[in-house]
């Protein structure tokens, strides 16, 4: 959730100099290229959640056990695969999403709605109803989140592991996806190991743990290279509730590259080559829905144009701000220079 309520974003505000190309290689395990060089086809896999939401937006505080008016109904897609693959493909980066859908009005929905430039998709079919979320949003861009798992509970690490053929490999909702989810984080673990061993990095989301079993996440982590969890589900992970500290233990239980969010307030970042605060950027926020999505989908897209960790932070701070401008799916601004500019990074050409 990046942003705060302000004046609307109208140029470039990063007081940082512009870099030219990229920075220092991330790390060893991240690759460096140069901002000139084209990208290969099919750079990332982003595979996991993907649901039908259906948001509510209320003009003051959501009331409880009464009935209540709303400013808008709307539907948007969502889930965390969904949405930063969908960054990702805007900003230019050829992404192959693997969701699973029902054979339901949601599912067929989607398959007419999400296939777009850049974002080659691959359904899975499921006999279950397609995932679905209630979105309801307050006056402060707030929202609170009823969700079903439905057909997200037909992806496997088989699933993913054979339809993955790309340098990167993002898995977005990892606890929410029951074919991914074991006591001992062993599935997962699995999968992010052999993508290792095969030269994949690999970049992983878990959404809040609403049974508070962080330890499923632990047996991943040292094949994790990119984590970026907010503060409720870093403190539930390491059970520090400091951001800075909660990033530097996970960066000590395996991750490589550790960013830990925390909205308008910014974000912290531990990595090899970089260790800091980034400040979120001011806009005028709507809706904070799928922020952190778009801010994963900044980083990478900064990752796989060869920019080095704090160069990669800043620009997942610019698109998360930008995410929360729009209650509709945020695919990135319409002209992608822009979110370059905003982080203050010459636009790769």
């Amino acid at each position: 959730m990046l942003g705060v309520v302000e004046s609307r974003w109208e140029g470039p505000i990063s007081t940082s100099p512009i870099r030219y190309g990229p920075a220092t290689a991330v790390a060893q395990s991240l690759p460096s290229r140069p901002y000139h060089q084209p990208m290969s086809k099919m750079q990332i896999t982003c595979a996991g959640s993907a649901t039908f939401d259906v948001l509510a937006k209320a003009a003051g505080p959501l009331p409880i056990g009464v009935l209540g008016l709303v400013d808008t109904f709307s539907t948007a897609e969502g889930g965390p695969a969904l949405r930063t693959g969908r960054v990702l493909a805007g900003m230019g980066v050829e992404t192959r999403l693997v969701i699973p859908v029902g054979d339901d009005i949601f599912g067929r929905s989607l398959r007419e709605t999400v296939p777009a430039p850049r974002l080659h998709v691959e359904f899975v079919e499921s006999q279950l109803p397609t995932s679905t979320s209630l979105v309801a949003v307050d006056q402060d861009g707030e929202r609170t989140m009823l969700h079903n798992i439905g057909a997200d509970g037909s992806i496997t690490a088989d699933t993913i592991e054979s339809r993955m053929e790309s340098e990167f490999l993002h898995v977005g909702g990892a606890l929410i996806l029951p074919g991914l989810d074991d006591p001992d984080g062993a599935l997962l673990a699995g999968l992010f190991e052999r993508a290792k061993a095969n030269g994949v990095h690999t970049s992983l989301d878990v959404v809040h743990d609403s049974t508070a079993q962080w330890s499923r996440v632990l047996a991943a982590l040292p094949y994790t290279d990119l984590f970026i969890p907010s503060i409720p589900e870093a403190e539930g992970i390491t059970g520090i509730a400091e951001p800075a500290a909660a990033a530097a233990r996970l960066r000590e239980l395996g991750v490589r590259f550790a960013i830990v969010t925390d909205g308008p307030n910014g974000a912290w970042v531990n990595h090899d080559d970089f260790v800091g605060h980034i400040p979120a950027f001011k806009v005028a926020t709507i809706d904070t829905t799928g922020a952190g999505d778009s801010f994963t989908g900044g980083v990478l897209t900064a990752l796989i144009h060869g920019f080095g960790a704090e160069d990669a932070a800043r620009m997942g701070a610019a698109l998360g701000a930008l995410c929360t401008t729009t209650i509709d799916t945020f695919s990135g601004p319409a002209d992608p220079a822009d979110a370059w500019r905003m982080a203050g990074i010459e636009s790769p050409r």
